[in-house]
């Protein structure tokens, strides 16, 4: 696969052949407004997500693939979706969770 993207690829995350693969690119080389953007690639090399203005990296991406949770999606259909939830630093002294679905 070959992808074209702006920027120059800072981390990668590799998920499961289904669910593609996360790349983090930056256009900037100081540290003056600084920001990346974390992409969502399927496995054809087709965007299919986009998280901007995030901060400088690494990332530390930590991908788990989680059950679904019947109990708590029938009171809330909004939670317990099984799925890749990936954890990563979002390079603004936080974590932040992004979900793929299976």
């Amino acid at each position: 696969m070959s992808v074209q993207l702006p920027g120059h690829p800072t981390d990668i995350c590799i998920l499961k052949h289904l669910a593609g693969l996360l790349v983090s690119c930056t256009h900037h080389n100081g540290e003056n407004l600084y920001r990346e953007n974390l992409f969502h690639l399927n496995m054809k090399g087709e965007i299919t997500g986009c998280l901007p203005m995030l901060g400088p990296g690494p990332r530390s991406f930590f991908p788990c693939l989680l059950p679904d949770n019947p109990d708590v999606t029938a009171a809330s259909p909004e939670h317990g979706r099984g799925g890749y939830y990936v954890y990563m630093r979002d390079g603004h002294e936080g974590i932040i969770a992004v979900y793929i679905e299976k």
